[in-house]
Protein backbone atom coordinates (compact mmCIF):
# COMPACT_ATOMS: atom_id res chain seq x y z
CA UNK A 1 0.00 0.00 0.00
CA UNK A 2 2.76 2.38 1.25
CA UNK A 3 5.94 0.61 -1.28
CA UNK A 4 8.30 1.80 1.54
CA UNK A 5 11.38 0.76 -0.23
CA UNK A 6 10.19 -0.95 -3.15
CA UNK A 7 10.02 0.50 -6.36
CA UNK A 8 6.77 -1.13 -7.29
CA UNK A 9 4.33 -4.26 -6.09
CA UNK A 10 6.22 -6.89 -7.73
CA UNK A 11 10.17 -5.98 -7.21
CA UNK A 12 10.32 -8.74 -4.45
CA UNK A 13 8.72 -11.53 -6.00
CA UNK A 14 10.82 -10.76 -9.20
CA UNK A 15 14.09 -10.15 -7.30
CA UNK A 16 13.32 -13.56 -4.65
CA UNK A 17 14.89 -16.05 -6.85
CA UNK A 18 18.47 -13.46 -6.16
CA UNK A 19 18.26 -15.00 -2.33
CA UNK A 20 18.01 -18.78 -2.98
CA UNK A 21 21.68 -18.95 -1.00
CA UNK A 22 19.95 -17.57 2.25
CA UNK A 23 17.83 -20.00 4.29
CA UNK A 24 14.75 -19.04 4.53
CA UNK A 25 11.47 -19.44 6.61
CA UNK A 26 7.91 -17.99 5.53
CA UNK A 27 5.90 -17.84 8.50
CA UNK A 28 2.18 -16.38 7.71
CA UNK A 29 -1.13 -16.45 9.58
CA UNK A 30 -4.14 -18.11 7.95
CA UNK A 31 -6.30 -15.70 8.82
CA UNK A 32 -4.29 -12.41 8.23
CA UNK A 33 -6.79 -10.18 6.52
CA UNK A 34 -3.98 -6.99 6.03
CA UNK A 35 -1.97 -9.51 4.23
CA UNK A 36 -3.54 -12.38 2.13
CA UNK A 37 -2.14 -15.61 2.21
CA UNK A 38 -1.90 -15.89 -1.73
CA UNK A 39 1.52 -13.14 -1.03
CA UNK A 40 2.86 -15.76 1.10
CA UNK A 41 2.33 -18.64 -1.60
CA UNK A 42 3.41 -16.77 -4.12
CA UNK A 43 6.62 -15.74 -2.79
CA UNK A 44 7.54 -19.78 -1.73
CA UNK A 45 6.59 -20.20 -5.33
CA UNK A 46 9.64 -17.86 -6.24
CA UNK A 47 11.41 -18.90 -3.49
CA UNK A 48 11.67 -23.33 -3.47
CA UNK A 49 13.96 -23.44 -0.95
CA UNK A 50 11.82 -21.96 1.43
CA UNK A 51 10.26 -23.37 4.45
CA UNK A 52 6.59 -21.65 4.00
CA UNK A 53 4.64 -22.04 7.54
CA UNK A 54 1.11 -21.21 7.25
CA UNK A 55 -0.42 -20.61 11.21
CA UNK A 56 -3.95 -22.23 10.98
CA UNK A 57 -4.98 -20.09 14.09
CA UNK A 58 -3.16 -16.88 13.46
CA UNK A 59 -3.82 -13.31 11.66
CA UNK A 60 -1.38 -11.02 10.94
CA UNK A 61 0.08 -9.80 14.08
CA UNK A 62 3.70 -11.20 15.14
CA UNK A 63 2.40 -11.58 18.76
CA UNK A 64 0.09 -14.71 18.24
CA UNK A 65 1.27 -17.56 19.52
CA UNK A 66 1.25 -19.60 16.75
CA UNK A 67 3.40 -17.19 15.07
CA UNK A 68 6.08 -16.14 17.48
CA UNK A 69 5.84 -20.17 17.80
CA UNK A 70 6.94 -20.75 14.13
CA UNK A 71 9.40 -17.74 14.34
CA UNK A 72 11.27 -19.05 17.49
CA UNK A 73 11.05 -22.33 16.05
CA UNK A 74 12.42 -21.34 12.59
CA UNK A 75 15.58 -18.92 14.59
CA UNK A 76 16.18 -21.61 16.51
CA UNK A 77 16.67 -24.32 13.45
CA UNK A 78 18.99 -21.65 12.12
CA UNK A 79 21.07 -21.26 15.66
CA UNK A 80 21.75 -24.85 16.02
CA UNK A 81 22.38 -25.42 12.27
CA UNK A 82 25.26 -23.06 11.06
CA UNK A 83 25.84 -24.31 7.74
CA UNK A 84 22.16 -23.54 6.77
CA UNK A 85 22.53 -19.74 7.43
CA UNK A 86 25.89 -19.08 5.43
Amino acid sequence: MNRGFLDDEQQLLRGAAQLSHIPTTIVHGRYDVICPVKNAWHLKRQMPHADLRIISEAGHSAFEPGIIDALVSATDGYATNPAAST
